[in-house]
């Protein structure tokens, strides 16, 4: 059984490893999307917008946590 401490340490570093993983998939797709072979705008457009919306919601997230523990 992990102790609270260790099972904190575990999560930090879970949730690390996502983020790497996150920006590694995100950097993927921009790569598909701008190549000069992808001509789906309609498609392209859609897939941006659901890459914008997942961040702006993540960073929105991140901001009622910070708030949160300023109180």
């Amino acid at each position: 059984m992990l102790t609270e401490k260790e099972e904190l340490e575990d999560l930090v570093e879970q949730y690390e490893a996502n983020m790497s993983n996150a920006t590694s998939l995100r950097v993927r797709i921009m790569e598909i999307v701008n190549d000069d072979k992808y001509n789906d705008d309609k498609y392209k457009e859609k897939i941006l917008l659901r890459i914008s919306n997942a961040t702006n919601e993540f960073k929105s997230f991140i901001d009622e946590e910070r708030y949160s523990t300023k109180s």
